[in-house]
């Protein structure tokens, strides 16, 4: 009699333990369907939240700690995905060097490079202005200047097609740098400036230096044509 007992208790023992693994399985299985949609949540959360605190104050300022706990997360989480707040920053920074670079190359795939001179400067300045906060917080807060160089290095290459002619090396390097800045420096003028006029008239008066240069430019050529009165 008492062998029976013992044999259905340890059945109900092994049945019971049968269920709670059945219900661990199914429990890890749904979990498994909706983590990386967890993940990537998390992941992009934490790079928002560097981001937000880069706007605040430089890189070497900002701990984990204020990333955890800003973004009321475990610190464990954030080293699920990065080893530092640098290696969130570098993210950062590629990602915007990236979209900056599949923009210009998405010109040259479209054969927009039968535009001329001036539309191409046009549309360089659309693409730096779209991602001008970026742009912007990345070169001011970037580690020894990397995000700037590479930036430089991507419209350079951008640049280098459209310059024609016959030049030494020295010469399209100086000619590629030049540009180059005077893209970043109106990109960073649009910054100052975030109204509907900024950008044309950035474009416009770009065209008319690299059309007519810098002297013609500087001088107002819609004077009044009629006579002028005498006093």
């Amino acid at each position: 009699m008492s062998y029976d007992i013992v044999r259905k208790y340890m059945m109900t023992i092994k049945r019971q333990f049968f269920l709670c693994c059945l219900m661990k399985c199914t429990i890890e299985v749904i979990g498994m369907r909706k983590q990386p949609e967890l993940t990537e949540t998390t992941h992009q959360h934490l790079k928002e939240t560097v981001w937000n605190l880069l706007k605040e104050r430089p890189i070497e300022r900002i701990t984990i700690s204020q990333v955890t706990e800003t973004a009321n997360v475990h610190r464990s989480t954030f080293y699920r995905y990065y080893h530092d707040v640098y290696e969130v920053q570098e993210e950062l920074e590629q990602e915007t060097l990236q979209a900056i670079s599949d923009h210009l190359s998405f010109i040259k795939e479209g054969n927009v490079t039968e535009l001329p001179l001036t539309g191409l400067s046009g549309y360089l300045q659309q693409v730096l202005v779209n991602n001008a906060e970026r742009v912007h917080f990345l070169k001011l807060r970037s580690v020894e200047g990397t995000f700037l160089k590479e930036l430089k290095s991507i419209i350079a290459r951008f640049l280098n097609e459209m310059v024609y002619g016959e030049f030494s090396d020295l010469e399209r390097e100086f000619l590629l740098e030049y540009f180059s800045s005077v893209f970043l420096t109106n990109m960073e003028f649009f910054w100052q400036h975030p109204n509907e006029e900024t950008l044309p008239t950035m474009i416009r008066i770009t065209q008319r230096i690299m059309l007519e240069g810098l002297a013609s430019a500087m001088i107002d050529i819609e004077k009044p044509t009629g006579p002028v009165s005498k006093r």
